[in-house]
């Protein structure tokens, strides 16, 4: 037992931690923090920036869950990977986000 003579023992400071909300919320407005986080070492090294290019995003399957165009999410995939041509209401066809990626890497070069 610790004795501490009219003194009250300083108290531990635990670490901050970040919630799930505030990690998510920034998420939100960095959508590539984690990239750019995996790649700055690398860049720094090599006395590089790191670009963002936009184009380099996850394919929209459709605006909303799937489940509101009638599907699961396995079967939305199989649809669009059946057919490259084929895209649910205002989602992208793998044709079209081949295109992008394609186009965003030939912009590089």
């Amino acid at each position: 037992m610790r004795q501490t003579l009219g003194r009250r023992a300083p108290k531990r400071r635990r670490p901050r931690r970040r919630s799930a909300r505030r990690i998510g919320h920034r998420r939100r407005r960095l959508p590539y923090a984690r990239a750019v986080e995996t790649v700055r070492p690398v860049a720094d090294r090599h006395g590089l920036g790191v670009t963002v290019e936009g184009d380099f995003r996850e394919r929209r399957l459709t605006d909303g869950p799937v489940e509101t165009v009638g599907e699961t999410f396995e079967s939305a995939i199989a649809g669009v990977w059946e057919d490259w041509t084929f895209a649910w209401a205002n989602g992208e066809s793998s044709l079209a986000a081949q295109e992008r990626g394609v186009r965003a890497v030939s912009v590089g070069f």
